[in-house]
């Protein structure tokens, strides 16, 4: 989902998605690129260990989402780097207050 165009077009009519997307938009002050980039790297790294198995995939899924610390062990010392550096990009567009009018 890292090209606007395609996701706009998978996410169609569905009002959730719409609304998790604009909750990223806003969230990355618009450019996503790199979040749905590592994000996909992520889930990949899921995918290979699970064996490319849905009910591992959604086991190790379920473990994430309760223990997010646990994700570390999916990234590469570039991938915390990148990490770190959306999260320097998300507190100081929050220190300058939202564009949008919109809260984070």
């Amino acid at each position: 989902m890292i090209d606007a165009n395609a996701r706009k077009a998978m996410i169609g009519g569905d009002s959730r998605a719409k609304e998790q997307d604009r909750k990223v938009n806003d969230l990355f002050g618009g450019d996503t690129t790199q979040a749905y980039m590592l994000s996909a790297e992520l889930l990949e790294a899921i995918h290979k260990k699970a064996g490319g198995r849905s009910d591992k995939i959604q086991e190790l899924v379920n473990e994430l989402t309760s223990n997010p610390m646990l994700i570390e062990q999916y990234l590469t010392s570039d991938q915390k780097a990148q990490i770190r550096g959306l999260a320097g990009g998300i507190e100081n567009r929050n220190k300058s207050g939202p564009k949008s009018g919109r809260s984070p």
